[in-house]
């Protein structure tokens, strides 16, 4: 009997010497938070953010830094025309004119932002962005370009406004330029519209 004693407290001495299941378990989770990072993410990957929600579909910071860059605009600027752009290339894709690849679109964009020339990495992105403004584009020559329509009495009433001296030239030379503007006005005014229209019936979630 007494020579069992010094033996049960070997055994008790190994016992709280050697690491319980559970402290492993503990050590690992901490070794893996440590390995992983605070974002929970391989060093070096990416981790996308989502700014808003346009209905079921998601906007992603990294497409909107990228369409702030090429309008020279901030990003929260740059957070509503992506909004904006969603919801008009929806709306051209139920007339079929969504997903369609552009290569002259994609040459003028990258002509119009020649910075970004150099950064082969952008190409998936700009595509993208040249695709949904062709694809507006076409929506737009479709469906509202149509509508525009500029009366004499407009055309007088502005070169009225904008030519009232007493050496203004004729109404026939600028008249042209005069039809085209105001042309572009009203185009620039049903698009603001149809926008908000189509805000008006999307469910749009922020992200803080």
């Amino acid at each position: 009997m007494p020579s069992s004693q010094p033996q049960q407290r070997q055994q008790r001495r190994s016992s709280r010497g050697r690491p319980t299941p559970a402290i492993w378990a503990v050590a690992a989770s901490l070794l893996l938070c440590f390995l992983l990072g605070p974002s929970g993410a391989p060093a070096g990957e990416v981790i996308e953010r989502i700014l808003a929600v346009v209905d079921d579909e998601p906007i992603l910071l990294t497409e909107v830094e990228l369409l702030a860059r090429v309008r020279g605009v901030p990003l929260d600027k740059a957070l509503e025309a992506r909004i904006d752009e969603q919801l008009m290339q929806r709306a051209a894709r139920r007339l079929g004119m969504g997903d369609r690849d552009d290569e002259a679109a994609y040459r003028s964009l990258r002509e119009r932002v020649p910075a970004l020339a150099g950064e082969a990495e952008l190409e998936p992105g700009l595509r993208r962005i040249a695709q949904r403004q062709a694809a507006i584009l076409r929506y737009i020559d479709l469906r509202l370009r149509p509508l525009v329509r500029v009366s004499a009495d407009e055309i007088q009433h502005a070169y009225e406004k904008e030519y009232p001296g007493p050496e203004r030239p004729s109404l026939e030379s600028v008249e042209t330029e005069l039809s085209q503007r105001l042309s572009a006005r009203q185009l620039d005014q049903r698009i603001e519209e149809w926008v908000s229209e189509l805000r008006s019936s999307a469910e749009i979630r922020y992200n803080p």
